[in-house]
């Protein structure tokens, strides 16, 4: 088991070094926005939902379908808004793993 768990953090530890310091930021906040501000956000919301949930007479599982499925579709809105935002900056750490070397489709002239 260490041996695979070591090979592991090798292969992370190689991986984050090639993307420079950008990428261990990139990686330092994100790991940081899981185990720091989600449980905090959650330690807000979690009374105010089941309050909702008490108020308008949910079962558990119908409520927990409903909060997962919100959680996740607004995680990926905010993701890709993110990257929408990285892209349209333009910025070179991005653009170096962009996979075509045409431009954007809102670059191109005569595009509406």
């Amino acid at each position: 088991m260490r041996n695979d768990l070591t090979s592991i953090l090798r292969n992370e530890a190689s991986r984050y070094a090639n993307k420079g310091f950008i990428g261990i930021l990139a990686a330092a906040f994100f790991s940081l926005l899981f185990v720091v501000v989600v449980p905090e956000f959650w330690k807000i919301v979690w009374p105010i939902m089941l309050q909702k949930r008490d108020s308008l007479g949910m079962e558990n599982w119908k409520f927990m379908v409903l909060l997962t499925t919100l959680w996740h579709a607004a995680w990926v809105l905010a993701a890709n808004l993110v990257f929408a935002i990285l892209y349209h900056l333009e910025i070179s750490f991005f653009e170096s793993y962009k996979i075509s070397q045409k431009p954007w489709p809102w670059k191109k002239e005569g595009s509406e």
